[in-house]
């Protein structure tokens, strides 16, 4: 996957108006909340086979954060 399109997806799952980047603090947006990541545990398994635990959401900050728990390797 493209890196852009997980990130358009991303905008659309939060339902923000102003674009997001890797750079993005998600934790700083309101939209992140449990509904989000309930949401985005799902998607990273349908798309990428991977398995995301609460505790691990601890260590995510950044969409950069996000990836690297993916796998930089799913993105091109």
């Amino acid at each position: 996957m493209q890196k852009k399109q997980f990130i358009a997806d991303l905008t659309e799952m939060l339902e923000v108006d102003d674009p997001i980047s890797t750079d993005t603090d998600l934790r700083a947006l309101p939209e992140f909340d449990s509904l989000f990541i309930m949401g985005l545990v799902v998607y990273v398994d349908r798309h990428f086979s991977k398995k995301i635990t609460g505790p691990q959401f601890s260590d995510i900050k950044t969409v950069a954060d996000l990836i690297k728990l993916i796998g930089e390797e799913y993105f091109v």
